[in-house]
């Protein structure tokens, strides 16, 4: 008896992996795979000769310019090179494009983290800080429009008061 239920038990597992199997999105994966590492052939010029400090500037000016059915593949593409070239602005990038996206915190949470599993911590920390951030002033949360208003402000030297 009992090895009959043994086969019984072998033959339901075997169904529910075939079949798991057969509804899987692997085709819809693979063209996603295929339209990110396209994307990275095209940014990986770019993000090569930009200093450090305008790295999330132009990564978060990428992700505005793509259209909407593409904003994820974009972020994936942008988050593959910089790990490659640049691991170390891989949280501020994080942190711009969570900011200038916040539906899509969690997939490029996930998807830094993957890449660079030993910055976990601070790739987690910085989409936190930049999803809060874009919550709590919605309307210029994009990194790049910041830059942008401030860099018209004349600077600030000295006090606003005249000396005597």
């Amino acid at each position: 008896v009992r090895p009959m239920k043994f086969i019984r038990h072998l033959h339901a597992m075997t169904f529910v992996v075939l079949l798991s199997c057969v509804l899987s999105p692997f085709p819809a994966t693979a063209a996603e795979n295929s339209r990110v590492v396209k994307l990275q052939a095209a940014f990986a010029p770019v993000f090569k000769k930009l200093p450090s400090a305008e790295i999330p500037a132009k990564a978060d000016s990428l992700l505005n310019a793509a259209a909407a059915t593409a904003k994820q593949d974009t972020a994936f593409a942008i988050l593959r090179v910089i790990a490659g070239l640049n691991p170390s602005a891989l949280g501020l990038v994080v942190a711009a494009l969570v900011e200038n996206q916040p539906t899509l915190s969690q997939a490029i949470s996930d998807e830094a983290s993957r890449l660079l599993p030993q910055k976990t911590a601070e790739i987690q920390q910085a989409a936190r800080v930049a999803t809060a951030a874009a919550r709590s002033n919605p309307t210029s949360s994009s990194l790049a429009n910041r830059f942008r208003a401030n860099a018209s402000r004349p600077p600030c030297h000295g006090s606003i008061m005249p000396m005597p």
